[in-house]
């Protein structure tokens, strides 16, 4: 499988850069699950609220939340929420792999791997370390964001779970081209 980091800033535009890869894929015939990153942010465009959307269902169910513009107060998570994605996604590819679907290509997005995920083991984590290590679970390619300041260590980890890992940076890159050169890396 191969992994795709996308890294970029708060606000940089990387939710709607795996939206846009999502409609694409989907344009084309493949196969797109995991889950997209809905944040409500605050008037210092700081997130007070996270919510995150199943990318093949549009089911959507809270994440995180705080008070608003009270970035010294740090978030409550929903483990419940996580765990939800986790299971609709992961179903989503056993049962395509199990009624014969298999060469059906999949693409499968997690928007936001944090410090959450990295440094404490929650969050994605679960879901993160079953794509890459299961392989009935294996999907074609899995596209992760992430910011700069953790894409080398996120990066590290992958590889060090066996894959490869393709890191473009929306401070460096626009969203199209992105798209375009993951597409054409996987010959979708």
């Amino acid at each position: 499988m191969k992994v795709f980091i996308i890294s970029g800033p708060r606000l940089s535009g990387k939710t709607s850069c795996c939206s846009a890869l999502a409609d694409a894929a989907i344009k084309r015939g493949i196969g797109c699950t995991g889950c997209l990153e809905l944040s409500t942010r605050g008037s210092r465009g700081i997130p007070w609220q996270v919510r995150l959307e199943h990318i093949s269902s549009g089911d959507i169910w809270p994440a995180a939340e705080r008070p608003c513009d009270r970035p010294d107060i740090p978030f409550r998570f929903f483990d419940e929420s996580f765990d939800a994605i986790r299971r609709e996604t992961e179903n989503l590819l056993m049962e395509s792999a199990q009624n014969g679907k298999d060469k059906r290509r999949y693409l499968c997005i997690i928007d936001e791997i944090g410090p959450l995920e990295i440094e404490k083991n929650g969050g994605h984590y679960s879901l993160l370390m079953n794509l890459l290590s299961h392989p009935p679970l294996a999907c074609n390619a899995l596209v992760l964001t992430v910011r700069p300041e953790l894409a080398s260590k996120l990066s590290d980890f992958v590889q060090k779970m066996h894959h490869d890992a393709f890191t473009f940076s929306l401070e460096e890159m626009e969203a199209q081209p992105i798209i375009s050169s993951i597409m054409e890396i996987l010959d979708f």
